[in-house]
């Protein structure tokens, strides 16, 4: 199935039968025009036993739905500083983190908390020093907030290593083959073993123009006005860089890709 995002609201589409050689066209199996305000996915995977089930957050509340007909199989509130932000689907269990700091196991059918997970706070600020993104790789549920990355365990919810960034400010994150990059919008970027939460190292870099890309091996930053430099993920040294006018900057399968624009 294939979950749609418009102004018009939110449709839940499906390419029914087909063949290999004729795919078919999709069909909207259910749709949300307005009647639910802030429908958006969360965990867009389809998770459960019978694999038809989909998380969203509508305004204030996290929520399971079928995906054959959109009825609601369970909502979770947590009260004013419990709004839910982004969730991962790890192993079949739905992990989602909340702006109140709290992280939760739930059962995709049943939305039944399995653990929960409490960030530590360094100030009584809990809307900025909650979990600000959350994502799940190589076996492991990392959480980036506003001074801290925590590496916890998918199936338990035990703290596998905390490791306070002094900046501040953070707020994304991206991971690739054992190594974990952290920034956010004060320009200073974080490179930690994503094993053992050991920084490798940190610089404040100014101009970024587009969100950083990231390999195993080098971290590719696109910067005002008009360059790619190529940092190691070991100690930060720069590789090599390009300046010229550029265009959106990807990586696929360790491989840079770079859209070039001249004249």
């Amino acid at each position: 199935m294939l979950i749609a995002l418009g102004y018009g609201g939110t449709q839940i589409l499906t390419g029914g039968p087909g063949t290999p050689d004729t795919p078919a066209a999709p069909r909207i199996v259910w749709e949300n025009e307005d009647g639910i305000k802030g429908l958006r996915p969360a965990a867009v995977e389809q998770v459960g036993e019978t694999g038809q089930v989909a998380v969203f957050t509508e305004e204030d509340a996290l929520v399971g739905r079928d995906l054959r007909n959109g009825r609601v199989l369970w909502t979770v509130r947590d009260g004013e500083d419990g709004v839910p932000g982004s969730a991962v689907v790890p192993d079949g269990n739905v992990v989602a983190h909340f702006l109140s700091g709290e992280i939760r196991a739930l059962d995709p059918e049943t939305g039944r908390v399995i653990w929960s997970h409490q960030i530590p706070y360094e100030s009584d600020a809990k809307v900025t020093t909650g979990a600000k993104s959350i994502q799940f790789a190589d076996g492991m549920v990392y959480v980036t907030t506003f001074d801290r990355v925590e590496a916890l365990n998918p199936t338990t919810g035990v703290t596998v290593w905390s490791t306070r960034l002094e900046s501040g400010g953070f707020g994304e994150a991206r991971y690739a083959r054992g190594t974990l990059l952290v920034w956010g919008p004060l320009d200073v970027y974080y490179v930690l073993d994503a094993k053992t939460g050991t920084v490798r190292w940190s610089k404040k870099i100014n101009g970024g123009s587009q969100p950083p890309k990231l390999t195993a091996d080098i971290l590719f930053l696109a910067l005002r006005p008009g360059i790619i430099s190529a940092l190691s993920t070991t100690d930060g040294s720069e590789k090599w860089h390009i300046q010229g006018d550029l265009g959106t900057l990807s990586v696929y399968d360790d491989k840079v890709v770079l859209l070039i624009i001249s004249e």
